[in-house]
């Protein structure tokens, strides 16, 4: 498949609304800024809720440069989201890039015991559970990159930079303590028009990173950081 075909079907995916829909630059921003070789036949790739599938493609469209369509639907693209309209969007999607999408689950993906390891998790998960009322179980986000933590060598996800205000955070504190962390960059609120008053940013974290953290702030600037054990950044 052309990669302008590929854009074009991702462009009519935009057109139903969703508060933290990912644009398709966006996307590809993230996809092209992994720090793995596309190369690799053996590659893993994971989004934990693909939503209507954008940044999937976005990778696929990395992935075509180097492997068959048949292989990456085959071995390397995975994907879960709970919400049935969004699989049937993403799964038509894939299979018309792909020839098939057979690793496309209409499941959640929080809470499961996985029984594999990905190279790479890679999402714009939903921020909040809209329908709980609960302090405790409203907040999906964190959710999403500890579970992606624990079972991927790779993450690279959007979240609400609130996670990393509070020094007593106990998810900034693993975060941070992961001494992994090897960004945090804002994100412009013109990717998230419906949204523009929450701050949003992309986490990366590389089990082979050492060394500062990049930071990339709202004006553009770029800082690197040391992040300490107890959730503590140090310039």
């Amino acid at each position: 498949m052309q990669i302008d075909n590929l854009i074009k079907q991702v462009a009519f995916l935009q057109t139903s609304s969703n508060l933290s829909a990912t644009d398709w630059k966006l996307a590809q921003k993230m996809a092209k800024e992994l720090p793995i070789d596309f190369s690799n036949p053996n590659l893993k790739i994971c989004d934990f809720s693909y939503g209507k599938g954008t940044i999937l493609l976005a990778v696929i469209a990395e992935l075509l440069e180097y492997h068959s369509k048949e292989h990456i639907a085959n071995n390397m693209i995975y994907g879960y989201d709970i919400d049935y309209s969004q699989y049937r969007i993403a799964q038509k999607a894939i299979t018309l890039a792909l020839g098939s999408a057979p690793h496309i689950y209409n499941e959640s993906s929080l809470g499961r015991i996985w029984n594999m390891k990905f190279d790479v998790s890679i999402g714009n998960p939903p921020f909040s559970d809209r329908s709980s009322k609960s302090d405790n179980s409203a907040n999906l986000d964190n959710l999403f990159v500890s579970q992606s933590m624990e079972n991927s060598d790779v993450v690279k996800m959007i979240l609400r930079s609130k996670h990393f205000y509070g020094e007593k955070s106990k998810f900034r504190k693993k975060v941070f303590g992961s001494g992994k962390v090897a960004s945090i960059e804002h994100i412009d609120p013109k990717h998230f028009p419906t949204i523009d008053t929450t701050p949003t940013c992309i986490l990366t974290i590389d089990k082979n990173h050492s060394g500062p953290t990049k930071i990339v702030c709202e004006d553009g600037s770029v800082k690197y950081i040391t992040l300490d054990e107890i959730g503590r950044a140090h310039v």
